[in-house]
Formats: structure tokens, C-alpha cells, sequence
């Protein structure tokens, strides 16, 4: 599992370098040893999230954009045991909102692998 502030938006050639190309007919291509992202595996799209909200530039005056650049990544092993995915909203503590994941950890019958 990787998590934090990678510093990238969704689509994004970093973004990529992780979660595998998007291709126009075929979606997201995977790697068998990649990394597949938590919010989309919980069933959203990469694309319909925001975990640093738009805040006036003091500095230049202007106004930034609604982006994300927090994320949650999981081999795919780790998949199935993901139960949902969501960004803490109301937290007041950064400018960037909490991910939070939660995911079946206790299951003796789906062993973590490795």
C-alpha cells in the first residue's frame, strides 16, 4: 500500500507511472505487479474527487482549482478487501482533505499474501 501526497492530479504522467496507461478503448491497463487505485477500486471515478479545494492565492491574487493529489494505492491483492473509499470533507487541520480507507484487515479465510 501506498499512500499520501504524491504531488500529481489523476491522468497525470506520474499518475500513470502507477496505476497504469489509459487507453481510449480499453480503460485503465493495468500491470500485473502495479498498483491499482483504492477510490477507483471502491467503485468512483478517478476523476470525481477533490482533496485540495480551490483557495485564494494570497501571492498572485488568483483563485487555484479544485484538484487531488492524495491518494491511496494497493497491489492487487489487496483488492477485494477494500470496502470503500472517501475523502474527509470537513477536516480543517491542512489544505488537503483526509482519504480515508476502510478495508476487511481480520479475514482468516484471505490471507495477505507476500
Amino acid at each position: 500500500m501506498l499512500m499520501g501526497d504524491l504531488n500529481f492530479v489523476p491522468g497525470s504522467t506520474q499518475y500513470d507511472l502507477i496505476a497504469g496507461t489509459l487507453s481510449p478503448n480499453h480503460g485503465r491497463l493495468v500491470r500485473r505487479d502495479g498498483l491499482l487505485d483504492a477510490w477507483v477500486v471502491a467503485g468512483h471515478n478517478e476523476n470525481d474527487r477533490v482533496t485540495v479545494p480551490a483557495v485564494a492565492d494570497a501571492v498572485e491574487g488568483g483563485l487555484e482549482i479544485d484538484t487531488c493529489l492524495d491518494y491511496c494505492f494497493l497491489t492487487a491483492d489487496l483488492s477485494d478487501r477494500v470496502r470503500s473509499v472517501r475523502i474527509d470533507d470537513t477536516a480543517a487541520a491542512s489544505d488537503h482533505q483526509p482519504v480515508w480507507i476502510d478495508m476487511d484487515i481480520d479475514d482468516p479465510a484471505a490471507p495477505l499474501s507476500g
